[in-house]
Formats: structure tokens, sequence, C-alpha cells
């Protein structure tokens, strides 16, 4: 997938110098060194960034530079203007580093899965040989939202992501095996193992 923005000047003199983009996260500066489409930038009113092979990273605001050696009415000789992409696609999974969780027979283990999805979720279903695992006595699922700090292009950020919970009570031997999360949204579906092992053995 690939995006275009443009930044367009106007003024007097016409001679303008477009300066590289800067690509923002809320406060955080992703990167301040992204070069558009540099052929005719001096005496151009125009200047283009061309983004390819789009993933969750380049969700921000970008913001584009430019001047004309004259100040403006804000004081400033470098004028500035933003416009914000929103990278769209199947559910991206945050934590995929953390998938092996522990518990005790007998006690109570919380799995858990952080993701982003836009458009927003459909569907989360938790999964034990490949049957849905549903809500009882012992087990519930459900989903939340909250604040995790990730990397964009090895900077960090706060992202506002789902949570998918399964909580298992009372564990008995039986429990400790391998689940699926599948996570479904308009534009695709998304699945993610993970392990359950008794504390203190890591061996099946």
């Amino acid at each position: 997938m690939t995006w275009n923005v443009t930044c367009e000047a106007s003024g007097f003199p016409t001679n303008y110098t477009f300066h590289p983009w800067k690509h923002m996260l809320g406060e955080v500066t992703i990167r301040s060194d992204l070069h558009g489409n540099h052929e005719g930038i001096i005496n151009s009113s125009k200047n283009t960034l061309t983004l390819n092979n789009l993933s969750l990273e380049d969700t921000g605001t970008y913001v584009c530079a430019a001047d004309n050696g004259v100040r403006g009415i804000n004081g400033d000789i470098i004028q500035t203007n933003a416009t914000v992409l929103y990278v769209k696609g199947k559910p991206v999974v945050v934590n995929k580093e953390h998938v092996l969780f522990t518990g005790g027979i007998g006690s109570s283990v919380e799995l858990f899965v952080y993701f982003y999805s836009d458009p927003i979720i459909l569907d989360f279903t938790f999964q034990r040989n490949g049957s849905n695992i549903e809500d009882t006595s012992r087990t519930h699922t459900y989903l939340s939202s909250t604040v995790v700090e990730v990397l964009f292009y090895n900077k960090n950020v706060n992202l506002t992501v789902y949570m998918a919970h399964m909580l298992i009570n009372n564990l008995t031997e039986s429990d400790f095996d391998d689940y699926n999360l599948v996570l479904e949204n308009f534009l695709g579906k998304t699945d993610i193992k993970l392990q359950l092992n008794i504390s203190g053995n890591f061996s099946k």
C-alpha cells in the first residue's frame, strides 16, 4: 500500500525551499528527516512525500515545512502544516513476545493479548484444539482498552489498543495446553498462539 501527501506553498517571492517532513505521534517525533520528491523543489510550489509498504508504524501526523526567506504573520520564516495518516488493516498484535503464561493447579490465570485494530474489531475468539472456548463457571473472556508503550521506528510512543482477556479459574491439569486467539475486523483475521504451562515446569 502506498500513500502520497503533498505540501503546497503560496506567497511571494516564489523561490520556496521545502524542508524534510516530520512524522509524529502525539508529542513524540518519530522521524524528522523524511524527504519527498526533490525534483524541482526550488521555484516550485509543491513537495510530495511518498510512503510505500505502509504498516502500523506509519500511523501518525506528518508535518511539512517550507520557507521563501520572508517572515510570516506569526514571525517565523519557516511555515508548517500537518495532516494525519491512519493506516487501516487487519488486527495487529503488539505484544507478540508475551505468549507464554504459567499457573498452578487450583489457582487462577489470565491470558491476555494487546492488539490494535482499525477498522474496529468485529470479533475475538479464544480457541483450543480448533474449538471456540465459551464462557462457563470457570472461564470468562472479554475485551477492554488501554494505552501501551510500543516502538514505532525505534521510538517509544503511547498507543491506544484493545486487550483481549481469558480468565481461567480453578486450574486443572488438563487446562495446561496451547490456545489460539483469533481476531477479526472488516479487513481480515489475525491468529496468535498462546501457551499455558504449569508453574515451575516448562516442559509438556
